[in-house]
C-alpha cells in the first residue's frame, strides 16, 4: 500500500519551493560602450497566476447498502507562469472526508473521474490521458470507518473542461461497486501579470546617465493588458522644444538598437501599434516625468527606448536598454 503520509509531505515541501509569486533582477548590462557601469538595466517580473476553488458532495448510489454514508470534497489548486512563458508551478489538492459508516462498511477506494455522475462518473480522470494509472497520474483516496478522510495532493493542475477533465469523484467498494458519487462545482480564475523593467537613459555618444526610463507591462485576467513608459530626465540639451522617443527591439544601446517595436510586424508606424513617447525639455534640460501608455502588452522584443536628435537629422542620440 502507498504511504500517502511520506507522499504527501514531500509534495507540500516541493509545494513550498514552487511558490506562487516569482520575482527576480535582471543582470546589470552596461548601455553605452565602455562597461563603466552606466546605462545599467534591472527587472522585476510578478507571476501571473491561474487557481482552482472547488466542492463536491458525495451521495449513496442506488448499489449503496448504507444510505446514511456521504462524503464532501474540496479541490484547490494553482499554476503560475513568469511574464511571457509557459505555465509551470503546478499544485492542486483534493480533501476527501466521509461520515455515516455503519458497522460492517469496508473500505473504501475514491477517485476522480472525468464523468458527471448522472452518466456513471466515467472512467479515471488522469492528468496525462493513456498515461499511467497510479497516484502519479491520478487522484486517488483510501477511506474506510477507521480513516474517514484522506487527502491527495500533486505537482499537476487538473482539466476542468474537455473530454478528458476533473468532473466527480466516485468511491468504490470491495468489488468495484460504485456506492459514492458527487459531481465537482468548481470556480477557475486567473490573475493578471505585471512586468516592471528599469533603466538609465545614456547619452549614446559618451555613456552619461542623463535620465531614467520605467517601462511597465501589464496582462490582465480577461487577456487585454496595457504598456506604459515613464521618463524622468535631468541631462537633456535645453535648445531643443521636443525629442522624439520610440519603443525599439535592439539588443544593446552601444551597438544593436534594432527597429521600432511593432505590436502587428509591418502594421501601422503610429501608437497603439509602436509606442511613442515625446520629452519636453526646458532650457536647463529637465523634463518633469513624462508617460505614455498603449492598450495592450508588449511583447518580449520591447527591449530598449532610443530617443532621436532633431538637430542632427533625427539621429539616435540617447538610449535606454529595458531587459
Amino acid at each position: 500500500m502507498t504511504d500517502r503520509g511520506a507522499r504527501t509531505r514531500t509534495r507540500r515541501a516541493d509545494r513550498h519551493r514552487i511558490g506562487a509569486v516569482i520575482f527576480f533582477f535582471t543582470g546589470m548590462s552596461a548601455c553605452a560602450s565602455g562597461g563603466d557601469g552606466k546605462g545599467q538595466s534591472s527587472a522585476e517580473i510578478t507571476s501571473a497566476e491561474m487557481f482552482i476553488n472547488g466542492w463536491a458532495e458525495l451521495k449513496p448510489t442506488a448499489a449503496n447498502p448504507n444510505p446514511n454514508m456521504n462524503c464532501s470534497a474540496h479541490i484547490s489548486a494553482t499554476k503560475t507562469a513568469a511574464y511571457g512563458q509557459a505555465w509551470s508551478g503546478e499544485w492542486s489538492s483534493i480533501t476527501l472526508t466521509c461520515q455515516g459508516f455503519a458497522a460492517g462498511d469496508g473500505p473504501l477506494a475514491c477517485h476522480g473521474h472525468v464523468g458527471d455522475c448522472a452518466s456513471g462518473g466515467g472512467g479515471h480522470y488522469q492528468f496525462t490521458a493513456g498515461g499511467a494509472t497510479d497516484t502519479s497520474n491520478e487522484y486517488h483516496f483510501e477511506i474506510s470507518p477507521d480513516a474517514p478522510a484522506s487527502s491527495d495532493e500533486d505537482l499537476h493542475y487538473p482539466a476542468t473542461q474537455g473530454a478528458n477533465s476533473l468532473q466527480s469523484i466516485v468511491c468504490h467498494a470491495a468489488g468495484g461497486t460504485r456506492v459514492l458519487c458527487g459531481d465537482f462545482d468548481i470556480q477557475e480564475q486567473t490573475l493578471g501579470s505585471t512586468e516592471r523593467t528599469q533603466g538609465a537613459l545614456v547619452s549614446i555618444q559618451d555613456g552619461s546617465v542623463v535620465g531614467a526610463v520605467d517601462f511597465v507591462r501589464e496582462t490582465l485576467a480577461d487577456g487585454s493588458g496595457k504598456t506604459t513608459v515613464n521618463v524622468d530626465g535631468w541631462g537633456l540639451p535645453g535648445d531643443v522644444a521636443s525629442i522624439p522617443c520610440h519603443v525599439h527591439t535592439g539588443e544593446n544601446c552601444a551597438t544593436d538598437r534594432g527597429k521600432h517595436y511593432q505590436q502587428v510586424a509591418g502594421g501601422a508606424t503610429t501608437p497603439p501599434n509602436e509606442i511613442h513617447v515625446t520629452l519636453k525639455p526646458d532650457s536647463s534640460g529637465r523634463i518633469p516625468k513624462t508617460a505614455a501608455s498603449v492598450p495592450h502588452a508588449a511583447g518580449p522584443t520591447a527591449k530598449q527606448l532610443v530617443c532621436h536628435d532633431p538637430r542632427a537629422n533625427n539621429a539616435a542620440f540617447l538610449c535606454a536598454d529595458l531587459r
